[in-house]
């Protein structure tokens, strides 16, 4: 938790500290934890919250308890900082911020609740996958400028794009569909298995926070590994082949590999995936086919 990953670097400048890492969300569900005789003992708050909702709430708090308020927060590379001190400034909460253009990466990667949510994780994942590094390996083959341009980005953006090129052209670069069948598998155990346990095993279903509410409630909604399965061919049965079939479909033609029409492919992807050339049809045949 980054409460707790605070608290542990906080604690490493200096060792005689006192710091308490909690868990919990900030708001009205959690008052009888952040009570009147927590606020009362404060001298000010700090905060390093992740969305406005939240922000609010504290500077609601700070107002009434009448205590300072550090508010700071970053978006990308940007960053800000605010200072309210009781009958000397404005509060947080008297100006309007401007309404939020992104999802928190945090909220997107392991923590979804909403629709936008999943939409905002696809385009990316999307992008990520089969737009940049094609945009990148094509300009490092076509433009003589390419590589010294990237070498003068900041920070480690030019070993970033490098590996990304290298992956590209050379590592994971499809020869034929066999290869991006293999791929899209492998991908889709990854994103839709692997990640969720990995998730699963850090902050278990069962887990509680230092106040000792489900940790999984309110927005944070438990998720579940799915399981790759080719016995059924029933609609929801097939969402995980119709996802592999997506994908092999765009690595190929992201790699300029000729879409084959004709059985040959359905029978070279059933081979693959241990499936019939029908189901193949059944279940990824509008997304190769189309």
């Amino acid at each position: 938790m980054k409460s707790e990953t605070a608290a542990a670097a906080v604690k490493q400048m200096n060792p005689s500290i006192r710091i308490t890492g909690h868990q919990n969300r900030v708001g009205p569900d959690t008052e009888r934890v952040y009570d009147d005789d927590f606020f009362e003992s404060l001298h000010g708050v700090a905060n390093a919250l992740d969305n406005v909702d939240a922000r609010m709430y504290m500077d609601r708090r700070c107002v009434y308890y009448r205590k300072p308020l550090l508010e700071s927060g970053t978006l990308g590379t940007k960053g800000n900082v605010q200072v309210v001190i009781p009958f000397l400034t404005e509060s947080y909460s008297s100006s309007q911020d401007p309404p939020e253009k992104s999802i928190p990466i945090c909220t997107l990667k392991n923590f979804p609740n909403a629709i936008e949510h999943t939409l905002q994780w696809a385009r990316d994942e999307f992008e990520g996958l089969f737009k940049q590094p094609s945009e990148n390996a094509m300009q490092y083959l076509t433009d003589a400028k390419f590589l010294e341009r990237t070498l003068k980005l900041p920070g480690a953006q030019p070993l970033e794009v490098l590996e990304a090129v290298y992956k590209s052209l050379v590592t994971d670069c499809p020869h034929s569909w066999a290869d991006c069948v293999t791929w899209a598998r492998h991908h889709w155990q990854c994103q839709y298995s692997n990640n969720i346990c990995q998730l699963l095993h850090n902050f278990p279903p069962e887990q509680l926070t230092s106040s000792g509410a489900p940790f999984w409630s309110g927005p944070k909604r438990c998720p579940h590994p799915l399981e790759f399965s080719t016995s059924n061919v029933s609609p929801l049965s097939c969402l995980p082949l119709s996802t592999v079939g997506d994908s092999l479909l765009f690595l190929g033609l992201s790699v300029s590999l000729p879409v084959c029409l004709s059985l040959s492919l359905s029978v070279s992807v059933s081979l693959s995936l241990s499936l019939s050339p029908l189901s193949v049809c059944r279940c990824v045949g509008l997304s190769l086919f189309l």
